[in-house]
């Protein structure tokens, strides 16, 4: 479940076009420690894949910051 967020839109010039994308930050809660595991693997391996489009050209960067 989503605890807290921050999220900002941002616009970036890519290909002779605007693309609209967005910074921020979003922290999980989760009952089950199971839950939890599952969801910290999926969001190492989101450092390597990036998510959304463009990821190639550099959009779609994750940074994992664990907090206990």
């Amino acid at each position: 479940m989503v605890s807290d967020y921050e999220l900002k839109t941002r616009k970036i010039r890519m290909e002779n076009s605007v693309k609209i994308g967005a910074v921020g930050w979003v922290q999980y809660r989760f009952p089950d420690p199971e839950q939890a595991r599952i969801a910290t693997i999926l969001a190492h391996f989101a450092f390597f894949s990036g998510v959304g489009c463009k990821t190639a050209m550099g959009m779609g960067q994750v940074v994992l910051d664990q907090h206990e």
